[in-house]
């Protein structure tokens, strides 16, 4: 159960059991991956008035909730206290022994986007989706293929008996919130 160094990732990038689509020649960190910022991410559709109706049920989401976009010239606005889903440009499938941990760069959480913590799943296959909220009170201004994920590749003690398969697994763009999580 260790944390994969740059040489560990390259090895098993190297035997195969690891992939990582789309790679920059900077990818690969001294203790993780930086992956970079998709063209496609997901606003949160505003409501005007607040009721019952705008109650994020987690049992029965809306699928009207978000709406998907696409960057602009390369550029991606994050209005102030406002959250918004991202995906990287790599798809990554990860080995049933293998699991992650995902937090956003500290260049970027230094401007004000935060990000809660994220787990990537042994036998994850994918390009990842990602909240990013900006806390600070002013747009913050971020472009395709920025690095903006920073993610930890750690051994599991024994492979998975139960790798993912849940919803997201083979995803290749943005994806929304599931519709429940029951």
């Amino acid at each position: 159960m260790a944390v994969l160094s740059d040489l560990d990732i390259e090895e098993n990038i190297n035997i195969g059991v690891l992939k990582i689509h789309g790679m920059n020649k900077d990818t690969i960190r001294e203790n993780g991956l930086d992956l970079t910022i998709s063209e496609t991410y997901s606003v949160e559709v505003n409501k005007e008035i607040l009721s019952l109706d705008s109650i994020i049920d987690l049992h029965n989401q809306s699928p009207d909730r978000f709406k998907k976009l696409k960057a602009q010239d390369g550029k991606i606005i994050i209005e102030p206290k406002k959250f918004m889903l991202l995906s990287t440009r790599e798809y990554i499938e990860v080995p049933t022994d293998i699991m992650g941990f995902c937090a956003i760069r500290s260049t970027i959480a230094r401007s004000g986007i935060l990000s809660p913590p994220t787990i990537l799943d042994c036998g994850f296959c994918g390009t990842l989706t990602i909240e990013i909220f900006n806390a600070s009170e002013r747009p913050i201004l971020i472009h395709v293929g920025d690095r903006f994920l920073h993610v930890v590749l750690q051994y599991t003690k024994t492979p998975s008996s139960k790798p993912y398969r849940g919803e997201y697994h083979k995803q290749d763009v943005v994806r929304e919130p599931k519709r429940s999580v029951e």
